[in-house]
């Protein structure tokens, strides 16, 4: 439960993101594909964390 919750968290956080990069390209005054590309990074270690964590949760419950 709590792994899916944390899932839920960070694709409402990083869905918001997406739609917030013009407005925060436009403030910081930089190219929008670093801004893009450093969201996408983000996204992925943040998938492989919580994937890694539901693995362990599920080895320690076994």
């Amino acid at each position: 439960m709590g792994v899916c919750l944390a899932t839920a968290i960070v694709w409402f956080a990083t869905a918001n993101l997406s739609v917030a990069t013009p407005a925060i390209v436009d403030d910081l005054g930089g190219p929008i594909i670093t801004l893009q590309w450093a969201n996408t990074i983000f996204i992925w270690l943040v998938a492989v964390a919580l994937i890694a964590l539901a693995v362990a949760l599920q080895v320690r419950s076994a």
